[in-house]
């Protein structure tokens, strides 16, 4: 008999408002985007902050933004941890929660605000991004394996 080991890579992932899961590996949401052709939403938080949970609360009593976020990859990363550390640093991050939109093609970054916001704010990004289609943003370029954000504005 001859046994085979598989390696499965795992990646945790969290019930989101209208029924999607939240990916908590950035590099695996985006390769995943762009392979579907999605943008990509990623809120950047401390879920141990009371201001965390209320930044997505909104969205889970809104069923309009709630169907908007069907259209969307999504990505939740806790910048309590190294990993949550590195990507905060290089989406250059300095306060949470930081939300930020990027296009269907995995490429430029759409939008990207700090702080929390309201539910009018959150049904405007998610309607205005949700084709996933670049008006303008920020260049995305590769580090080493893992793709990050860059201030070069694309016109």
């Amino acid at each position: 008999m001859v046994s085979v080991g598989v390696l499965l890579a795992t990646v945790s992932v969290a019930a989101a408002p209208g029924g999607g899961a939240w990916l908590d590996d950035y590099g695996v949401a985006l390769r995943q985007a762009e392979m579907e052709g999605r943008p990509l939403l990623v809120v950047l938080e401390n879920p141990a902050e009371a201001k965390a949970a209320a930044h997505l609360a909104s969205l889970s009593h809104d069923p309009q933004a709630s169907q908007r976020l069907e259209s969307y990859k999504l990505c939740r990363i806790d910048v309590r941890t190294d990993y949550g550390q590195r990507v905060a640093q290089a989406f250059k991050a300095a306060s949470f929660p930081h939300t930020v939109v990027i296009d269907n093609t995995a490429s430029v970054k759409l939008f990207k605000t700090s702080g929390q916001m309201s539910p009018s704010e959150w049904q405007s990004v998610l309607a205005r991004y949700e084709s996933g289609e670049r008006r303008s943003g920020y260049t995305i370029t590769s580090v080493g394996t893992a793709r990050w954000g860059t201030a070069d504005c694309v016109t």
